[in-house]
């Protein structure tokens, strides 16, 4: 496509979906998959995308769906067409996820902010370590006509590419060939052994957005890998080794999954791999973002890389550089570059030249290279039952315990933990009961919810974590109660598993006194829809549908009438102020509209319990107190009992109890404000 094509296409696009002409159309030159434009339509910016084959928008089509149920933070599509009957192209229009891309900020961000930013990309590779794959090896786009049966086979292909790229432009020396040898030959049992896991591949220098200091989203969700996870945990290390920024964040990716030093290797020999692969790109021009000059500089800067990787790897002493000072002005010049890709790696989703299409390098088991491999200890034995099917933690990454990655870490330097602000107010050191002591009667004082010992561990190569440890909780009708803790502290484990959205490993979830481990899924499914709510800083909402059509899909499910669902939706939407809205199409609210609808989707089912965990999070400080209001409404008028996680401490201070979390156990709990 041409630029005046594109500019065409982009017009037609906006009138057909919102009615007039952009203000303003920016060609984002970060994205080498597909024509991708910011666009901006009135007070807000979209993110248009065209593409010729639609194959690979086909790829986001289903897993931006996957995503959002798994919890991690991407964007919307608000309209698609791959039909190419009204225009040349197929197009996806999404909403724009706030902030800018890792890649351009990591050197902006302190310490702090960097390892906050690891942990949930860590929480990324284990949400979707669970995800089920056709056991074969590649990457997935709209179809998976390029896997291939092994990872070896995988392996092997790539290098054989770059190679021939390297030799066409003259960048592959004596050095980098050793180092391809190198790493096929000595690694090529533990590639055999490898089993696929899914994964997001492209998480490394680019796609992964921060705002604010803090982690907002991935973006680019063409594809997803089946392979070994280890492989993108070592292009994170690839993308800005040497740079203290680099090191800091790619050790906090992999101390938040836990990677013991046999794993570190492997993470350094996949960086290796990596880096070299990515040194053999210089010079092959992908699309228009990418140049067939060799940039000599990067090259110099590459193959000095990959010198020292591979001396960590062999234990050789290269001493490395070290880095120099912030030269402003130099920095600038260099990153207005465009011929200089953001990210060091192959990347499947680029139209190649005429050589052969690469799919991403994708990669698994933890294990010692062959000569110093070790037999794998024994898994524990699970006492009471075995975790549900489809469940199964990443074998070949120790995961110390799921938080999804909704939670956005505090990174208030002023406070140790969200507890620590609450010190003006006076603590409890155990409430004597559950639920307000005004509400007492033999039918409150059984418990809506209550935890029995439970604990959560995650198995990995016969190691196991524990999420949550013998955890006790009893939440009565009524009551309003915030679950505080850093992030990995477990209190997204502890909701979850109170929400019957997971099973505990150990212990017993009773709701209304009911054991739920004795239901089976629909009895649990049943459970969900009629007694509780959900909330969560995500909208999870369908675009393309009404505001009725969303706020009524709970009814749906159970089967209600017409008049249940028109009934009970216009109740559900007065409470919230949006009767005027249940006609309009999701996607064209704010987000604090977006917000409302969910808590209306929340109430229709006149649940007993709302969850909410992070509810404000997208929202600006004025939206999102008009939400916090609503909330304590409900409460206190209707009598919903409120299960909030957060890490802010002002809403926090709001509820009647407030239970801090730390390493997967409850260590203290606290009187809010409303209890006072």
């Amino acid at each position: 496509m041409t630029q005046i094509t594109d500019n065409d296409a982009i017009l037609k696009i906006a009138q057909k979906e919102f009615g007039r002409t952009p203000d303003s159309v920016t060609r984002m030159t970060t994205g080498i998959c597909n024509e991708v434009y910011t666009v901006a339509i009135g007070e807000r910016e979209y993110i248009f995308r065209l593409k010729d084959e639609p194959r690979y928008m086909l790829g986001s089509h289903n897993n931006i769906p996957l995503f959002r149920s798994k919890g991690i933070p991407v964007p919307e599509i608000l309209a698609e067409d791959y039909s190419k009957t009204w225009l040349p192209v197929a197009f996806q229009i999404q909403s724009k996820l706030a902030g800018r891309d890792l890649g351009e900020v990591i050197e902006t961000l302190s310490d702090d902010e960097l390892k906050a930013i690891g942990a949930e990309v860590a929480n990324v590779f284990r949400q979707l370590s669970t995800v089920p794959n056709n056991g074969r090896f590649g990457v997935l786009w709209g179809d998976d006509k390029d896997l291939v049966d092994s990872w070896s086979a995988e392996v092997a292909r790539v290098t054989r590419v770059v190679t021939a790229w390297g030799k066409q432009t003259g960048v592959l020396d004596d050095k980098l060939e050793h180092v391809l040898n190198k790493v096929n030959s000595e690694y090529r049992s533990y590639f055999d052994r490898i089993r696929p896991y899914t994964y997001y591949g492209d998480i490394a220098g680019k796609n992964v957005m921060v705002h604010e200091g803090r982690f907002s989203g991935l973006v680019d969700l063409d594809s997803l890998a089946q392979g070994d996870p280890l492989e993108a945990v070592g292009r994170i290390k690839a993308s800005w080794y040497g740079t203290r920024h680099g090191n800091v964040y790619s050790e906090a990716v992999q101390e938040a999954l836990g990677l013991p030093p046999e794993q570190r290797r492997i993470v350094t020999m996949y960086a290796l791999l990596n880096r070299t692969f990515g040194t053999l790109e210089n010079g092959v021009q992908f699309n228009r973002n990418t140049s067939r000059v060799v940039d000599r500089d990067r090259e110099a800067d590459d193959k000095r890389a990959v010198d020292q990787l591979l001396a960590e790897l062999t234990g050789e002493t290269v001493p490395r550089p070290a880095e120099q000072p912030k030269p402003e002005a130099k920095r600038t010049a260099k990153a207005a570059e465009p011929k200089i890709p953001a990210e060091p790696t192959i990347r499947p989703d680029e139209p190649r030249t005429e050589t052969e299409d690469i799919p991403l390098i994708a990669v698994s088991e933890p294990s010692l290279p062959p000569e110093a491999e070790a037999p794998p200890p024994a898994k524990p034995a699970r006492k009471r039952r075995a975790p549900a099917a489809k469940t199964t933690a990443l074998e070949m990454i120790p995961i110390p315990g799921v938080e999804p990655v909704l939670e956005t870490p505090d990174l208030k330097p002023e406070a140790e933990t969200v507890l620590e602000s609450l010190a003006p107010l006076p603590p409890a050191p155990v409430l004597p009961s559950y639920g307000p002591a005004t509400t007492a009667s033999p039918a409150i004082l059984r418990p809506v919810l209550e935890a029995s010992g439970i604990s959560k561990t995650y198995v990995s190569d016969g190691i196991g974590f524990n999420a949550l440890s013998n955890v006790d909780l009893k939440i009565g009708r009524g009551d309003c109660i915030a679950i505080v803790g850093k992030s990995g502290s477990g209190k997204s484990t502890l909701m979850h598993l109170l929400a019957c959205l997971d099973a505990p490993t150990d212990g017993y979830v009773y709701v209304d006194g009911d054991d739920t481990s004795t239901m089976s899924e629909p009895e649990k499914n049943r459970l969900r829809n009629e007694k509780f709510g959900f909330v969560f800083q995500q909208f999870f909402l369908n675009g393309r549908d009404t505001v009725f059509e969303n706020v009524v899909l709970p009814l749906r499910i159970r089967g209600a009438s017409d008049f249940d669902l028109a009934s009970r939706s216009d109740e559900a939407l007065a409470a919230v102020g949006l009767t005027d809205k249940a006609d309009k199409k999701a996607k064209d609210l704010s987000g604090g509209e977006k917000q409302r609808v969910c808590i209306a989707r929340a109430l229709v089912g006149e649940p007993q319990v709302i969850f909410a965990d992070e509810p404000t999070g997208n929202l600006d400080s004025n939206t999102g107190a008009a939400v916090e209001n609503l909330l304590f409404d409900l409460n206190r008028n209707k009598g919903i009992t409120l299960v909030i996680v957060t890490h802010d401490p002002d809403l926090a201070r709001r509820c009647e109890r407030i239970i801090e979390m730390r390493d997967g156990r409850i260590v203290a709990e606290y009187r809010g404000e409303a209890a006072q």
